[in-house]
């Protein structure tokens, strides 16, 4: 293969993880600076002030990029481009320097620097040696990745020719999927093996590439074997160019896709109606500390929170606490069940069962289906409980579409290790490469002419002996699967591919396999089926109410929580518009911040808002509404959360009229009353054409009446006189219990003749309407102070003296009477 650090010109993929940098200096002020220049840049920067410190970080991290002083003292730079070298560390290194020395820069050179920078240097010297030596790095990265890659046994690949579309060079795998034994496949073009319903196809994305406009292709299709056999392919392929940007040669790609395709066709026929749904939700799984609050969740929880308006727990589930979640969700059970729920977890939690689990059905939007919840404590000696959820409906067919998606992602994945080896029929080894060696814990001495058997548990010697012993002229590869051991006493799960090798006489004369570890695979597959086995239940047993909504404000799914909060069931809430049975007075606001949430202005809002009951009550209810956006940032659903606040908010007017009524009259108590006389006041001094008139009442020999009758006599009759004011009040005024048997009112708009006027009607009708205790009447009198309040008064009470004044004339000309100040 070329050199395609030389011949590459064109960009490579960037890694997978954020370009890092590391920068060693002792001078605080330049690590500060170089620090904030590359951070700018998008890079993620480290900074260690000595050659020590800088050895501990590289034991510890993984960098791109080694930003050096040299001349530090203690370690110095080139101690630590040493340690750099000794560990064979994947990075690039820059110098940076305050001395001129030549000899310094050829030994820093030397020893695998990338480029020499002397003190002081200029920003863009910085970022164009750093620039420089990223491109240095990728180009390395991939020249190696793909010499790894070519040497893959469970990928085919082919160099190929962009003039005669001939494979100019190709692997083992490419020829065991096509068919042809090698020195025939260079002698052909894939044109002549393609399916011709892909040919057009195939051949469109080929001249794609060769006109510029894009750098390779991947596409699924079809050859034909050898043998006539039909084989799906997925087929990756990329091309090298010259200098001048014309195609050099194609680097391509070949996984045989033939099973999965025949799964997926399987798949498809029970999947049709539903495939997205069937093919997203997996298992979830949420760990609680011994208190209930989450500490971990996976990311099968967070998907499955975001696409089931539990945004809250989708992006900051970490820290909540999930026993209240969990108290309120089991709602979503309904009846005898829900109790049941909830009594499990939180005995698990208690610790007074050893573990729970319950099996449920749930209904979607689109479909019946069942899940089984179980609930686990925590391992000694962490405490707390995994709880995790599992589809028991789709269990099979979502577990083996993962692992078909799994495998196809693993046989291209870069920095595979390939254990392989060859052996006797009577299973003594005669080849191991380093990688097996390696694996093994061996060296190869200690391994030729050691038996293969002695490298598998005892227990399944058997079988993979067995499964060896099939092999032969008719039934020359197979796979297999058995635990191996380490020589650190480490058991781990290999798959082996093994081939027969016969001799002309088609006797069988040794074996080769190629092994592949999958024990991490298994065990991460485990754990995810774990962990999305507990998140499963999030939606629906939210403790608080949840709905997905269409941007036409339309319900498309609810839970049960939600439904006992509007009192509608989720038949009938799915499809109804939630301005249908949002509270008029609440509306507008509500379509509004949901507008800016639609248009991208906002990330979400919360707000309190008011519900109509399907009894006809008004509900009230804690609203929080997040967005659910495609990859391109397009909005899909709506995802509220709401929590019934009803009770709350009825406490809340109850304590609101406590502090501002009388209790005895109804009327507002002095507090409240002299808050509106400074409203009113202020009104006036904003608007000096206004006017207000302020009146001051006291009842006649009121002490007489509680002498005479007792005190529950004259209780009704202060009663009586504020029923009796209150019906000729305007909405606009406002009346006071000021202490005692002294009242006063505010007639905000009124001169001094439309008081006189209001004064006199009110108190000839308190004069001819006696109070009654029981059938006995009780004559009640009033009499009446009037005051215009004036615009220049200094004093909120200004005028309510005033009026005050004309009252204590009043009573002095006689009682029961009106009169103006």
């Amino acid at each position: 293969m070329k050199d395609l650090n030389n011949e590459y010109s064109g960009e490579v993929e960037e890694p997978e993880h954020p370009f890092s940098v590391l920068v060693v200096d002792d001078e605080p002020y330049i690590r500060a600076g170089v620090k904030q220049l590359l951070a700018a840049q998008g890079y993620q920067v480290a900074m260690a002030g000595s050659g020590e410190q800088a050895m501990t970080q590289l034991s510890e991290n993984r960098y791109d990029l080694l930003v050096l002083d040299l001349g530090m003292p203690g370690v110095g730079g080139a101690a630590v481009l040493d340690f750099v070298a000794e560990r064979c560390l994947d990075m690039a290194a820059i110098i940076i320097s305050g001395t001129t020395s030549v000899m310094e820069a050829t030994t820093a050179l030397s020893k695998g620097a990338a480029d020499y920078l002397r003190k002081p240097f200029g920003p863009e010297e910085l970022l164009d040696c750093v620039a420089k030596a990223r491109r240095t790095l990728r180009q390395t990265r991939v020249g190696r990745r793909l010499q790894k890659f070519y040497d893959l046994p469970f990928v085919g690949m082919a160099l190929s020719s962009p003039e005669s579309k001939r494979w100019m060079k190709c692997n083992d795998r490419l020829c065991e999927i096509l068919g042809y034994p090698r020195e025939e496949l260079v002698n052909m073009t894939w044109v002549e093996m393609t399916h011709p319903d892909d040919l057009a196809t195939n051949i469109a994305e080929f001249e794609r590439v060769l006109r510029g406009d894009s750098e390779g292709y991947t596409i699924d299709k079809r050859f034909i074997r050898k043998d006539g056999v039909v084989v799906f392919t997925t087929l990756n392929a990329k091309c090298v160019r010259h200098r001048d940007g014309t195609v050099d040669f194609f680097i391509t790609t070949v996984d045989d896709i033939t099973e999965r395709k025949r799964v997926e066709e399987a798949l498809q026929e029970s999947e049709a109606l539903n495939a997205t749904v069937f093919n997203s939700l997996t298992e979830h799984v949420a760990v609680l500390d011994e208190q209930g609050v989450i500490v971990k969740v996976n990311a099968a929880w967070e998907r499955f929170a975001e696409e089931n308006g539990a945004p809250a727990l989708a992006r900051h589930s970490v820290g909540l606490n999930y026993r209240s979640i969990c108290l309120s969700a089991v709602g979503a059970f309904g009846g005898a069940a829900a109790a049941s729920a909830w009594a499990g977890i939180e005995a698990v939690l208690r610790g007074t069962r050893d573990h729970f689990t319950l099996e449920y059905p749930c209904d979607a939007p689109q479909v019946s289906r069942w899940f089984r919840m179980s609930v686990y404590p925590m391992a000694a000696p962490r405490r707390g409980v995994v709880i995790a959820h599992e589809d028991i409906t789709e269990r099979k067919q979502n577990d083996e579409w993962l692992r078909l998606c799994e495998a196809r992602y693993g046989a291209i994945i870069e920095g595979q290790t390939d254990l392989i080896c060859r052996f006797l029929p009577n299973g003594i080894l005669t080849f191991v490469n380093d990688a097996y060696c390696h694996y093994f814990g061996r060296s190869r001495e200690e391994l030729l002419g050691a038996n293969l058997m002695s490298l598998i548990p005892q227990e399944d010697q058997a079988g993979a002996a067995a499964k060896l012993a099939e092999l032969n002229a008719d039934h020359p590869s197979d796979i297999n699967e058995h635990w191996v051991l380490r020589a650190d006493g480490a058991v781990r799960w290999v798959q082996w591919r093994n081939r027969a090798i016969l001799d002309e006489g088609q006797d069988l004369i040794e074996l080769q396999s190629v092994g592949h570890d999958l024990t991490d695979q298994r065990q991460i597959e485990e754990r995810l089926r774990e962990s999305e086995e507990q998140f499963r239940l999030t939606f629906d047993q939210s403790p608080i109410g949840a709905a997905i909504v269409s941007l036409d404000y339309r319900f498309l799914r609810v839970n049960d929580t939600l439904c006992q909060i509007i009192g509608y069931s989720a038949d009938e809430l799915v499809g109804m518009s939630f301005l249908q049975i949002t509270h008029p007075d609440d509306l507008d606001a509500d379509l509004a911040q949901a507008r800016q949430l639609i248009a991208g202005a906002i990330d979400r809002y919360e707000m309190d808002k008011r519900y109509i009951h399907k009894d006809g009550s008004t509900v009230w209810v804690r609203l929080a509404v997040r967005l659910l956006r495609d990859a391109a940032g397009q909005a899909l659903y709506g995802l509220p959360t709401m929590q019934d606040i009803t009770e709350r908010k009825r406490m809340e007017a109850e304590l609101r009229e406590m502090s501002t009524t009388d209790f005895l009259t109804g009327l507002s108590n002095r507090r409240y009353f002299m808050a509106r006389m400074a409203e009113e006041l202020a009104r006036l001094q904003r608007h000096d054409t206004q006017r207000a008139a302020v009146l001051m009442f006291d009842l006649d020999h009121f002490k007489r009446i509680n002498d005479t009758y007792g005190h529950a006599t004259g209780d009704v009759t202060l009663q009586h006189f504020a029923n009796l004011a209150r019906g000729d009040l305007r909405k606009i005024d406002t009346m006071g219990r000021i202490g005692g048997e002294e009242f006063a009112i505010i007639l905000p708009g009124a001169d001094l003749v439309a008081a006189l006027v209001f004064a006199e009607r009110l108190r000839r009708k308190v004069a001819e309407t006696p109070a009654l205790m029981g059938d006995q009447p009780i004559p009640v009198t009033v009499s009446i102070g009037i005051a215009t309040m004036d615009a220049t008064d200094t004093r909120v009470d200004a005028a309510l003296i005033r009026a005050d004044e004309a009252l204590y004339r009043a009573k002095q000309g006689g009682r029961n009477q009106v009169v103006a100040w």
